[in-house]
C-alpha cells in the first residue's frame, strides 16, 4: 500500500512538474508573441517567421544561436529579451513552442507561390531533403528546421542571406548550397516548398 501510495505521489510530482514547466514557456513566450503572434504563427509576408511547431532541438540551437550572437537581430535581443535567457529558459520556451499545434489554434495557409513546382521539387529533392525531410518536416537530429507551412518571404530572406554571407547555412561559413542557383531556380523550389502544408 505504501508502494502505491509512494508512486501515485510521484505521478502527481510529475504531472504538477510538467504544467510548471509548461507555464513557465507560455509565460516567457509573452515576450516572443509580440513579433511572432500571440501562437507563434508568425505575420504573413514572412518578416517574422512561424515558430510553432518546429522541433525543439532547432528552435534550442536558433535561441542559442542569437544569444551567443552567431545570428544577428535586435528585436530579438531587445523585445525578446534574449541575452537574458539562461539555459533552462531557453529548454522551456522551446518545448512550449515545438508543442503547439496551429492546427487547432490558428490554421495557417500558405500562399501557393508562383514558379515551375516540378522543378522545385527536384531541386529540394537534391539539395534540401536530406536535412529538411521529404516533406519539409524537419530533421530533430539534425537540428533541421522544418521548412512546410513557412512563410515564402520568410525562406526567401533566409537564403538571400545565405548566398550574401550575412548568415551561415548549417553555421558552415564554406557551405555553397545556394551559390549557383539561379533567380529561376529558387522560385522553383521556393513555390514547390510553398505546397508542402497543403
Amino acid at each position: 500500500m505504501r508502494h502505491l501510495f509512494t508512486t501515485f505521489a510521484l505521478l502527481l510530482l510529475s504531472i504538477s512538474s510538467t504544467n510548471a514547466w509548461s507555464q513557465t514557456g507560455e509565460e516567457i513566450n509573452k515576450k516572443c508573441a509580440l513579433c511572432h503572434g500571440v501562437w507563434s504563427q508568425g505575420i504573413i509576408g514572412g518578416l517574422y517567421p512561424r515558430l510553432a511547431g518546429l522541433n525543439k532541438e532547432y528552435l534550442v540551437k536558433a535561441i542559442t544561436d542569437y544569444k551567443t550572437g552567431v545570428r544577428q537581430d535586435n528585436s530579438m535581443n531587445i523585445i525578446g529579451g534574449i541575452l537574458s535567457m539562461g539555459d533552462q529558459d531557453i529548454e522551456k520556451i522551446s518545448q512550449y513552442l515545438s508543442g503547439i499545434d496551429l492546427s487547432e489554434k490558428a490554421p495557417l495557409q500558405i500562399p501557393a507561390l508562383a514558379g515551375n513546382i516540378s522543378k522545385g521539387k527536384k531541386l529540394y529533392r537534391s539539395d534540401c531533403k536530406t536535412c529538411h525531410g521529404k516533406k519539409g518536416e524537419g530533421k530533430p537530429k539534425k537540428d533541421s528546421p522544418s521548412l512546410a507551412g513557412q512563410y515564402s518571404g520568410y525562406l526567401a530572406k533566409q537564403i538571400t542571406d545565405f548566398r550574401n554571407k550575412v548568415r551561415h547555412h548549417d553555421n558552415d561559413e564554406d557551405d555553397e548550397t545556394f551559390d549557383d542557383f539561379s533567380p529561376t531556380q529558387f522560385q522553383d523550389m521556393l513555390a514547390f516548398i510553398s505546397t508542402l502544408d497543403d
